[in-house]
């Protein structure tokens, strides 16, 4: 768990709304959802929007899902957001079968929440292309006139 989750508070409105998002996952899954329980709701990564990037919120919950066919079992889930402009937004959730499998997800979750380095290298080199090209059309142009 991140250190700086514990100074966040989280509106009770923000659990009632994991817990629906986190239901409705389970559903899709073909649990049944009023046998199914989410037992557990639980923010993992709290990352506030800022004027340069958006917020993102990652949440983990565990719960219990029945499936006619197959019976009873745990399941292990992730609820995902974004924060633009204020409002949160749903961008993923997903139920697993174990603990595993959810950790591989969270750990692509991190991969795309890095924040983009807009100065690196690879930019400043597609900007001197893209000049180097400018600057070619245009001369071809002024000898092309004389």
């Amino acid at each position: 768990m991140n250190s700086h989750l514990q100074e966040v508070r989280i509106s009770e409105q923000a659990y009632r709304q994991v817990n629906l998002d986190a239901a409705r996952a389970a559903a899709r899954q073909r649990f049944c959802p009023e046998q199914s329980e989410v037992m557990r709701v639980r923010c993992i990564d709290h990352r506030e929007e800022t004027e340069q990037e958006y917020g993102h919120q990652l949440w983990f919950f565990e719960g219990h899902g029945v499936d006619p066919s197959e019976g009873s079992s745990c399941v292990y889930g992730v609820v995902e957001y974004q924060v633009e402009y204020g409002c949160t937004e749903l961008v993923e959730n997903r139920v697993f079968q174990t603990t595993q499998e959810r950790e591989r997800f969270r750990s692509l979750y991190e991969c795309e929440v890095i924040k983009v380095d807009w100065r690196g290298i690879v930019l400043k080199l597609l900007a001197a292309g893209l000049m180097s090209i400018i600057f070619f059309l245009a001369y071809t142009r002024l000898i092309q006139s004389l």
